[in-house]
């Protein structure tokens, strides 16, 4: 099994809504081949495990391009 967790530095305001946007695609994307899950511990963490190197990389593109959206979205002036 391959893992990837990734912890980004965001305020917890933030966190929550990456996590709240992103949470129904975690479940609505189940797959064999890769699982995710999104947390706040003070940081943004998103594990990642899959079975081979090809999935996983296709999850951290998916999931890490959500975050960083999110995070852009958070920051933005309209």
């Amino acid at each position: 099994m391959n893992t990837l967790d990734v912890k980004v530095s965001a305020e917890k305001k933030t966190a929550k809504a990456c996590i709240e946007s992103i949470g129904p695609e975690i479940s609505s994307l189940n797959s064999t081949r890769s699982t995710v899950r999104m947390g706040f511990d003070g940081r943004l963490s998103v594990s990642m495990k899959a079975n081979d190197l090809t999935a996983l990389r296709a999850c951290a593109n998916t999931y890490l391009r959500w975050v960083n959206m999110c995070i852009e979205l958070s920051q933005a002036r309209f």
